[in-house]
């Protein structure tokens, strides 16, 4: 499936020139909406995406899955400063749950 998720990076970032792997990829770029760095890293069977932007990550979960038509995805996210942000505008009627979710759709 790697040269299915580099075909989809090449068709929907703009990169300097297309990118090619076999059996591992590891990409780092800057998101031009909000200037985050995102980190792709994929060995078979596993993608790993590193950023900062909660948004901007389920955009791209979304759209990856779509592409390949994966019905069911097993997922886990962690977002330490949402978490934080969040439980700061709760105040102390509310509480968040700082371990990470897993998550299913279908």
């Amino acid at each position: 499936r790697i040269n299915r998720v580099v075909m989809w990076i090449n068709q929907n970032f703009l990169l300097d020139e297309e990118i090619a792997a076999d059996t591992e990829l590891d990409l780092r770029l800057m998101a031009l909406r909000t200037g985050c760095p995102i980190s792709l890293h994929m060995i078979p069977g596993t993608i790993t995406i590193h950023c900062e932007d909660i948004d901007l990550v389920g955009d791209i979960v979304q759209a990856l899955a779509a592409s390949l038509n994966i019905e069911n995805l097993t997922s886990t996210a962690n977002f330490p400063d949402f978490i934080e942000k969040t439980q700061r505008g709760a105040g102390k009627g509310g509480r968040v749950s700082q371990r990470p979710t897993e998550a299913n759709s279908g």
